[in-house]
């Protein structure tokens, strides 16, 4: 009898999740996880399942699993913690708009102007100015003055006004603060709207000297330098690859840069690459059929545009190439 009450306790849901608990806290959280996973049908979950199954998730880098595990435990509670990491997990992957709907009801729910914030970021990612300036408003300035958000949002509101004396000069207070790759976006974006080239370029080689590894900021680089300084621009696209080697898409950029500067042979090398990273994105074989032409292989360009076309059969652009390729 003794056995059979300890197996029934073993499987119990409440031991179970105090089993998962000190599991994880033993950096054990794929041991863990399956505990959860094995009660995860029971008709009565405790109160602390969800939040768990969404922690240990998280932990383990499931994102979509996290989010289903979120949105349970929002849906059992009103919960701060969940409510943003949903937010953040919906940015992460690309769901923008369930991201600001998340931040926006989690400003009505609770107290905490990261909401708030939050909410006010992403509206203006898409150009919601007039909204994001009411949620702006409504948070107590004296009160959070000095946050680097704030200073943030305040940079952003100067900027999309005209100010860009004041946009830069609150952009590079918070990057003296943070050096964050984020205000170099910011502070670059600035000089571009000024049209004042020689300082972005110079504020981002600084950056670069003493963040050689910020993939964002290279990226950023690229895309000053590009009408400007073809050699830089290359360099800052090979620097973007060695980073990111597994990135297909830094592959077909760089490949389609060297194409417009007439290095066909460096284009065709780096989108074989790019094709051989990932061959189920037809931009890469519409890059591939460019270079192909340019190398006067009609055939294999071709071959490229058509399998571009198939994998987006309903693209008028890729069958107008393949026309365009035909008749010459």
């Amino acid at each position: 009898m003794f056995i059979e009450a300890s197996v029934a306790q073993d499987q119990h849901p409440e031991y179970v999740v105090l089993h998962s608990l000190f599991l994880m806290q033993e950096l054990q959280p794929k041991k863990a996880l399956q505990l959860l996973e094995n009660i995860k049908n029971s008709p009565q979950l405790p109160a602390n399942y969800w939040p768990l199954f969404a922690e240990l998730n998280l932990k383990l880098e499931n994102f979509n699993e996290a989010i289903a595990g979120y949105e349970n435990w929002s849906a059992t509670e009103q919960n701060a913690l969940a409510s943003l990491r949903l937010v953040y997990l919906y940015q992460y992957s690309n769901r923008l708009e369930k991201a600001l709907a998340t931040a926006k009801l989690g400003t009505q729910r609770f107290n905490n102007v990261v909401f708030k914030y939050l909410t006010v970021d992403m509206l203006l990612n898409k150009a919601s100015v007039q909204e994001a300036k009411q949620v702006f408003n409504s948070i107590q300035a004296g009160k959070y003055a000095e946050m680097l958000e704030w200073q943030t949002l305040k940079g952003r509101f100067a900027a999309i006004d005209g100010d860009f004396k004041l946009a830069l000069s609150t952009f590079k207070k918070v990057y003296d603060e943070t050096h964050s790759p984020l205000l170099v976006k910011f502070i670059t974006g600035v000089y571009r709207m000024t049209n004042n080239y020689p300082a972005a370029s110079a504020f981002l080689e600084s950056h670069l000297e003493m963040y050689p590894a910020d993939l964002n900021t290279w990226q950023v680089k690229f895309n000053v330098e590009i009408q400007k300084d073809p050699l830089k621009a290359e360099y800052a696209a090979l620097k973007i690859t060695e980073l990111a080697p597994n990135d297909s898409i830094a592959f077909n950029n760089l490949a389609w840069f060297e194409l417009q500067n007439n290095k066909i042979a460096l284009a065709a090398k780096h989108i074989e690459k790019a094709i051989e990273l990932n061959n189920k994105n037809p931009e890469l074989f519409d890059t591939a059929s460019q270079i192909a032409m340019k190398q006067g292989n009609k055939t294999k360009a071709i071959e490229y545009i058509k399998s571009a076309i198939t994998l987006a059969p309903n693209s008028a652009t890729y069958r107008a190439t393949l026309k365009e390729i035909e008749s010459k």
